[in-house]
């Protein structure tokens, strides 16, 4: 598997800071401040599942497709689990068809 450059110094953070510059969160209309207490690593992933339950809460799960090498067969690799509000899995929806729509 090719190794993944984490990009994680303050330049990173300034550009995350400046594309982001319109981030709100649920029900707050101002701009809250960005923190990365520790270096997060970039995930690549090939695959995920969106799972719903009755109580309005939306789940993500990221894998990456590993093919078989050697003895080792193919393997799905989970890479993250994400929970979130039901309003925020609609907005984080809607804001990636919007800005998918402009090009950016």
């Amino acid at each position: 598997m090719p190794a993944i450059a984490r990009d994680t110094g303050v330049g990173a953070r300034n550009r995350i800071q400046k594309k982001d510059q319109d981030m709100t969160t649920d029900g707050n209309g101002d701009t809250p401040n960005l923190t990365e207490p520790e270096p997060l690593p970039c995930l690549f992933v090939t695959g995920f599942q969106v799972q719903t339950d009755e109580d309005a809460i939306a789940r993500l799960v990221f894998w990456a497709d590993l093919p078989a090498m050697g003895n080792r067969p193919a393997e799905a690799r989970l890479q993250a689990r994400i929970t979130m509000l039901d309003k925020t899995f609609r907005r984080l929806l809607s804001e990636g068809r919007r800005r998918h729509s402009r090009g950016n």
